[in-house]
């Protein structure tokens, strides 16, 4: 299942909003885990998945109480594909999430991962059904994802441009809008301006309390009058800043910004994408078969059979064995 979604969109939103696709795919009886990273954090999306039969396995995202070191025990996973073991430091908790009004509280489980460093990485899930091992070993199969995205950039042409062939793009999406971050910049050279300003001021009555320390002195003196009116010019203009700042829009319709803005059409991008794919997953297979004969196969399987997919030469099936 390939998603395309316009740029800039949330994560978050765009699980929700595949929801009911995915169950017309898996049809309505399979209960399917999403697993995904930091970028789709929401208790209330969270709250929609689940309600629509799907689970959830994903990274905590902000605060969280970390558990203490006796809480932690050693936890193995075995691949059941690589017969590959997997050990971590786990501790494992309950946690409640605010999901608004309408959606009420959502309670979770929440496995802390201990790095060699003492960091917890928490992770949350809706499987009580899978030992704590298991959600994170599943959850690190994400990377395989990523892992591809960088070997096909290197060695399937990821990035090539597949066609010339182009579609106006959608003049009434919503982007971000430039001139905000120019007002955003405008509000903190204000507030810098202002800080000075105040600092001026100290330095202004430390040197007004130095002429009194002074013997001789008279009990009063005046302190310097350009400073504090510099504090009340640098207030007006942040005041002015921040009013100006809000009046702006974050997002504008692309039109706005880029009026004649087209996009690559996606068809052909997406047939040479599911070949690659293939493709890479073609080759992952016979690096996992080549590894129990190789020992170097961890780091040069995959070199080893670029080189022999390259080279020219005949196949010739003998029985059920490939020559």
């Amino acid at each position: 299942m390939v998603v395309t979604a316009q740029p800039s969109a949330s994560l978050a939103d765009e699980l929700v909003r595949l929801l009911p696709d995915l169950r017309t795919v898996i049809g309505d009886e399979r209960r399917v885990t999403l697993i995904f990273d930091r970028g789709g954090w929401s208790p209330k999306a969270f709250k929609t998945i689940i309600d629509g039969g799907f689970d959830l396995i994903t990274y905590r995202k902000g605060d969280f109480d970390p558990l203490p070191a006796d809480k932690f025990g050693e936890h193995t996973f075995t691949d059941p594909t690589t017969g590959g073991e997997y050990t971590y430091l786990l501790g494992e908790t309950t946690v409640v999430f605010d999901c608004g009004k309408k959606k009420g509280t959502l309670s979770l489980r929440q496995i802390h991962k201990q790095a060699a460093d003492g960091t917890q990485i928490p992770v949350v899930t809706s499987r009580e059904d899978l030992a704590a091992a298991e959600v994170c070993w599943r959850l690190s199969g994400r990377w395989r994802q990523e892992n591809y995205f960088r070997y096909a950039r290197q060695h399937f042409a990821l990035d090539a441009l597949d066609s010339y062939a182009d579609v106006a793009d959608d003049g009434d999406r919503l982007v971000p809008n430039p001139a905000k971050a120019d007002a955003k910049n405008q509000v903190t050279a204000a507030t810098h301006a202002l800080v000075e300003a105040n600092a001026a001021v100290t330095a202004a009555i430390d040197a007004a309390a130095a002429t009194l320390s002074r013997p001789g002195k008279t009990r009063s003196v005046d302190i310097d009058r350009s400073a504090i009116n510099a504090v009340e010019t640098a207030c007006t203009h942040l005041a002015q800043a921040r009013a100006a700042s809000r009046d702006v829009p974050s997002h504008v319709p692309l039109r706005q910004i880029r009026p004649q803005a087209r996009l690559l059409h996606d068809e052909r991008k997406l047939i040479t994408h599911a070949i690659r794919m293939a493709a890479y997953n073609a080759e992952t297979t016979l690096a996992r078969m080549l590894r129990p004969h190789y020992a170097r196969a961890d780091d040069e399987a995959r070199a080893l059979l670029r080189e022999a997919i390259t080279l020219s030469g005949d196949l010739h099936v003998d029985g059920d064995t490939l020559h």
